[in-house]
């Protein structure tokens, strides 16, 4: 019996065996991403696992680690083509892959995404400034590397708004089924994981929501849109919200909520919103990653705009930033490597641009066809190659045979 007492002592019952995953990160050379966001980024998505305050089930003896520094890798700023997606995918040295811009992610996006992962991949996933939507974002694409798709699970995302796996998560977003906890503990090919059978599952604090009243309109803006904008939840939220966007688009406190204002403008916005668009532009001048993101977003924007309302209304400005001479004195402020990427990421967002809106348009089809020749004369640099012209060619073709809506559906 004393025996007995003092194994008790030794292991106690309450004891449960714990899956420790390992994030190592690799960012490219231009990302701003610093080592000791990598602890927080962590800390926070412990913090979800263990919250289930939102009807999911308890993810319970599961933990994340990171590799405490931060390689700089030599690979591309930015996923423009396939080749690029796949120099990630295949190189199994790190877990999470920073980089500044996702443009092609299981195919042509027509908007830079946030993330993108396959089952037994690295993770790609961009800089973010917030913490908190950095751990949403970094959850959810791991999950999708354990094998949670959104491909062949699509219908139970759009259904479970409160799930971590959800497309456009937000603050409530922590539901975790059981199912899909045992996914996220199985063996993983690329992040690390160790089996400790006497740790104890980890409690941390979980973050509260951001004080100050919002909007129904601001709150869907303050979401993470990780694949692209979540249409059919913006066309029913109000009446009014274009009017919204306009005040909130000229309210510099509101910065933090600009890029996705911008994209739901195109959504919700008319014709005449393409010149308040290029206005915004050529107004604000890039100071600070909020008003970035921004500038990255209205070339997007005006051409889905002109797409929707088949004018060629905002073809003049898309023409003249898909020279990206035209656009590096907008971000003067950066170094030049830095704004020469920026420069350059406007360029490719507004052939984009053009391609969505230039099906059925030959001055797009032209403004196409000459930055093409340009580049290829080495007039200017874009930092992509004829590779990426295809994907332009596919996002016409693709444009013209599913429409508009069904391609950025197709897209996501």
């Amino acid at each position: 019996m004393r025996l007995l007492v003092v194994i008790l002592l030794l292991f106690p019952a309450a004891v449960a065996a714990e899956t420790v995953f390992e994030f190592s990160v690799s960012k490219s050379p231009l990302s701003r991403f610093e080592s000791s966001q990598t602890t927080k980024i962590i800390d926070r998505i412990n913090s979800i696992l263990e919250d289930r305050s939102n009807g999911g089930d308890r993810c319970e003896h599961i933990s994340f680690i990171a590799r405490p520094f931060v390689n700089i890798g030599h690979f591309k700023n930015s996923v423009d083509v396939k080749d690029d997606l796949n120099a990630l995918f295949e190189d199994l040295t790190h877990s999470v892959y920073v980089v500044e811009a996702i443009n092609y992610c299981n195919g042509p996006t027509p908007y830079p995404v946030n993330g993108c992962a396959q089952k037994g991949k690295p993770i790609i996933v961009v800089n973010l400034s917030s913490l908190e939507h950095t751990a949403r974002l970094w959850l959810h694409e791991f999950g999708h590397s354990q094998g949670l798709s959104q491909a062949t699970d699509f219908r139970a995302h759009t259904k479970r708004r409160n799930s971590f796996m959800n497309s456009h998560p937000g603050p409530s977003n922590t539901a975790i089924t059981s199912t899909e906890c045992s996914f996220l503990k199985s063996q993983s090919v690329v992040f690390a994981a160790t089996f400790n059978p006497y740790a104890t599952p980890l409690i941390h604090e979980t973050a509260g929501a951001s004080s100050g009243k919002r909007t129904p309109l601001e709150e869907l803006l303050q979401r993470l849109w990780i694949h692209g904008p979540p249409t059919t939840e913006l066309r029913g939220v109000a009446n009014d919200a274009p009017k919204q966007l306009r005040e909130l688009l000229t309210d510099r406190t509101k910065k933090h909520l600009w890029e996705n204002a911008i994209v739901a403008l195109a959504v919700l916005g008319d014709e005449n919103d393409i010149e308040f668009l290029v206005s915004l532009f050529e107004r604000e001048k890039a100071v600070d990653p909020a008003t970035e993101n921004a500038k990255l977003k209205v070339t997007f924007a005006v051409g889905y705009l002109s797409a929707r309302f088949e004018t060629s209304a905002g073809h003049r400005f898309l023409r003249h930033r898909t020279n990206p001479n035209n656009n590096i004195i907008v971000f003067a402020n950066q170094n030049y490597e830095r704004s020469l990427f920026l420069a350059q990421e406007v360029s490719k967002s507004a052939l984009k641009g053009l391609a969505l809106s230039g099906s059925n348009s030959e001055s797009a089809a032209v403004a196409i066809n000459e930055a093409k020749l340009s580049s290829e004369r080495g007039a200017y640099d874009l930092g992509v190659g004829e590779d990426f012209f295809q994907i332009i060619e596919e996002i016409q073709s693709d444009v013209e045979e599913y429409g508009l809506e069904g391609f950025l559906i197709k897209a996501q």
